[in-house]
């Protein structure tokens, strides 16, 4: 499941309330043994990221959101 960030974006040039902001989102996985594998799973994917990065013996910077 993708989370939309439409839903969360501010509107360029307009106020921003933030106690009028969503901040909810449907629930992404069942359980939270699912959540600590989808965590361990993304962690593993940026460690090897950072190995990557690491190898390529250059300067550079890795952004995650």
């Amino acid at each position: 499941m993708k989370i939309d960030s439409n839903t969360f974006r501010a509107q360029p040039r307009k106020a921003l309330i933030l106690d009028r902001q969503p901040t909810r989102i449907n629930a992404l996985c069942r359980s939270e043994k699912q959540y600590r594998h989808r965590l361990q799973r993304h962690v593993e994917h940026m460690s090897a990221l950072q190995a990557l990065l690491q190898a390529s013996n250059r300067h550079a910077l890795l952004l995650a959101f």
